[in-house]
C-alpha cells in the first residue's frame, strides 16, 4: 500500500493543536518507542496502522526530520 506522508519541514508546519494533541498524549510516558510513534503519527497527520506499516529506514529519517524542527 502507498501511502503520501507530508513531514513537517519547518515549525511553522506544526499546527498548535498537533503539538498540544502530542503533549497529551505522551505525557508521563517513559517509552521512548511510543513516543517517537505518536510524534510520527500525530505531526505527519497519518494513524498509528500507517505508522506501524512504515519501513525502518523511512521511519528513521522521518524521525530525524522532525526531530530536526
Amino acid at each position: 500500500m502507498k501511502v503520501k506522508i507530508t513531514i513537517p519541514e519547518r515549525l511553522e508546519d506544526i499546527k498548535l493543536s498537533q503539538y498540544q494533541k502530542f503533549i497529551r498524549t505522551t505525557k508521563g510516558s517513559e517509552d521512548e518507542n511510543f513516543i517517537v510513534r505518536q510524534m510520527v503519527g500525530i505531526f505527519c497527520n497519518i494513524p498509528d496502522d500507517v505508522v506501524g506499516s512504515i519501513r525502518a529506514s523511512d521511519y528513521e529519517g522521518i524521525i530525524t526530520q522532525i526531530t530536526s524542527v
